[in-house]
């Protein structure tokens, strides 16, 4: 990924965001709420309108996406992953909110799983949770602790990670393109949380804990978005 530098700012009620890339530059000119308040660089504080800075996040990221990443494609090198994919951070915002009214710990630990670029953790972090990213791009990784400093991000392959059942909720937006390695990776989850644990996902591909009785379902939007709590 190209080396990004990104710098945001304000017009009037409007947000100004700069992006160069190796030697050219975009500037991209976005509305924002008037309640957004210190939640980007630039940006000065006026609200903690939590919703409101998941509609800007998502519009900033359609814009990096189309720019910098050049629209939605697998991963150069591992065509079974996708290198960009877009949640849309409005909708990982509920399940957030659900995750967080289901659990009893003060601050959860949760675990992104594909960061990118940060921002669905950095959110995260601002609702409560303690947030881990894994993230097996460099520039991903590189551009999103530029961004977001105070969230922990670390390089990790998904299908090798070990660690999941350290954690008391985990989020995925569906990372595999290749949906026997997806069906792969969410068992893999499934199986290592401990009771209690919850599985915030977005493309889900398997429902076997439908069948096990093995969780229970805490939000479903009706389509591939669940909250799912391990009994």
């Amino acid at each position: 990924m190209p080396k990004l530098v990104l710098d945001c700012g304000t017009v009037g009620h409007m947000i100004s965001v700069q992006m160069e890339k190796n030697e050219t530059s975009q500037k991209v000119i976005l509305p924002y709420p008037r309640s957004v308040e210190n939640q980007l660089p630039g940006i000065p504080a006026v609200s903690d309108d939590v919703a409101a800075v998941a509609e800007v996040l998502d519009c900033v990221q359609d814009s990096l996406r189309n720019w910098l990443i050049g629209g939605i494609a697998t991963l150069k090198g591992r065509p079974e992953s996708w290198g960009f994919c877009g949640a849309r951070i409005t909708n990982a915002l509920d399940q957030l909110r659900v995750a967080l009214s289901a659990t009893p710990a003060r601050s959860p630990r949760l675990l992104e799983c594909g960061s990118g670029f940060g921002f669905i953790a950095a959110l995260a972090r601002e609702l409560g949770f303690t947030v881990t990213g894994i993230e097996i791009e460099p520039g991903y990784i590189e551009t999103s602790r530029r961004l977001f400093p105070s969230v922990r991000i670390e390089e990790a392959d998904l299908l090798t990670f070990d660690r999941y059942g350290a954690f008391d909720a985990v989020y995925y937006y569906g990372p595999f393109a290749d949906d026997e390695v997806q069906a792969r990776f969410e068992r893999r989850i499934e199986d290592s949380l401990h009771p209690g644990g919850i599985v915030l996902a977005s493309r889900k591909v398997t429902h076997d804990f439908r069948e096990s009785g093995a969780f229970e379902v805490l939000s479903h939007d009706g389509s591939q978005a669940w909250v799912i709590q391990k009994k």
